[in-house]
């Protein structure tokens, strides 16, 4: 890409002279673009975001850092000490460069699981301060995307993939409305539950095995979020077994509530590709072919 316009906001915010933007990683977030950067000064991660910026989010990642808590990726301050800074209609938010694979494509062995129990254990000990507090969302247990799925009928698109998207739903229908009835009857159980600092986004592709092998907690935009522990376990329990549990220590994780929290996020997910696909959001074709994919994959069509 050119590099005119994004490597003089990095000089100009972060003091880096940058030689090279090398486009690296294609995630499913149409409002958001990485890239490597090859500077003077060394190898950063870069992401170019469009919208609004959760500098709650930010702000945790980079508070629990400098407090200490290993296996945690937080952005690099710009100049004058912001989590990021503007570039035209965009924002950049700049990381240092770990070289490694997404634990997705990649493998912990038992003694780095213990390592990620560890660190999970000390965010979830973590206790904000006052002002960043206020700014963390808390979970609610409201199931705010189920409104989406709970009248397949009304739901119109003509758009690349429309006429797909709403066959698979509308053939699903008993499934999707068995999926919000379990989730329904499951959320009264989870109230009480103490609730505590969560990443709220953990899975294997927001978490990045370094070349020595250790897991590094990213991706934090999405949260963080004050809710039970579970939260943070529903993809990692099972692949992590008791490796994880040993490093994590104590606390027996609430079946009810892991079975919540996973029926939260089959939810979430139907819910976005329905605004990907149906909201006319401008995602490109294979974006909406790979969201698409991915609830076929989750129906079993």
């Amino acid at each position: 890409m050119r590099l005119d316009r994004h490597a003089a906001c990095l000089e100009a915010n972060y003091g880096l002279q940058a030689r090279a933007l090398t486009a690296h990683g294609a995630g499913l977030d149409i409002h958001c673009r990485t890239f490597r950067v090859s500077a003077r000064e060394g190898e950063f991660f870069l992401k170019l975001r469009r919208g609004s910026i959760n500098e709650a989010a930010l702000k945790t990642s980079a508070l629990l850092a400098s407090s200490g808590v290993d296996g945690i990726v937080p952005p690099v301050p710009t100049k004058k000490g912001e989590m990021w800074a503007p570039c035209g209609d965009e924002f950049l938010i700049l990381f240092e460069f770990i070289e490694g694979e997404l634990l997705a494509d990649s493998r912990l062995s038992d003694e780095n699981w213990r390592g990620l129990g560890r660190t999970l254990r000390a965010v979830h000990s973590f206790s904000p301060p006052e002002g960043l507090m206020r700014a963390i969302r808390q979970e609610r247990f409201d199931l705010p995307c189920a409104c989406a799925l709970r009248n397949l009928d009304a739901l119109q698109g003509t758009g690349y993939g429309a006429a797909r998207f709403l066959a698979l739903l509308r053939n699903n229908r008993e499934r999707v409305a068995s999926l919000l009835e379990e989730a329904e009857s499951l959320r009264r159980s989870c109230h009480g539950l103490p609730l505590v600092l969560c990443h709220a986004d953990l899975h294997p592709w927001n978490i990045l095995v370094d070349k020595s092998g250790r897991a590094q907690v990213i991706d934090w935009e999405d949260g963080p979020l004050m809710a039970p522990r579970e939260r943070d376990f529903i993809f990692l329990r099972d692949l992590g077994g008791q490796a994880l549990r040993d490093g994590y220590g104590g606390h027996p994780l609430v079946g009810p509530a892991l079975r919540y929290f996973w029926l939260e996020r089959e939810i979430e997910d139907i819910a976005s590709t329905i605004a990907t696909v149906l909201g006319g959001q401008g995602a490109s074709e294979a974006m909406v072919d790979e969201y698409i994919a991915q609830q076929e994959r989750y129906f079993g069509a």
